[in-house]
């Protein structure tokens, strides 16, 4: 469904721009944490105590459009 040429000119930057745009309101840093079920790096949120996994909300809203509920998304704050 989506390109690898979607997800690097599009999805990529707009996580990137979203997480500065929260971060610029809300205060927090960007962290990277591996993800052993994916095996990935996967970014977040730093807000005080609280871990944001925008990615998580993100890739469920755009890669599932009819909001299916799967196992893992981690605790994304949806």
């Amino acid at each position: 469904m989506y390109t690898d040429e979607w997800v690097h000119r599009i999805f990529l930057p707009l996580t990137a721009y979203l997480g500065r745009v929260r971060i610029n309101r809300e205060g927090g840093s960007w962290k990277m944490e591996f993800n052993e079920h994916w095996q990935t790096w996967v970014p977040f949120i730093v807000e005080g105590s609280r871990k944001l996994h925008l990615t998580n909300m993100l890739y469920a809203k755009t890669l599932n459009p009819i909001n299916e509920l799967y196992a893992y998304l981690g605790d994304a704050i949806m």
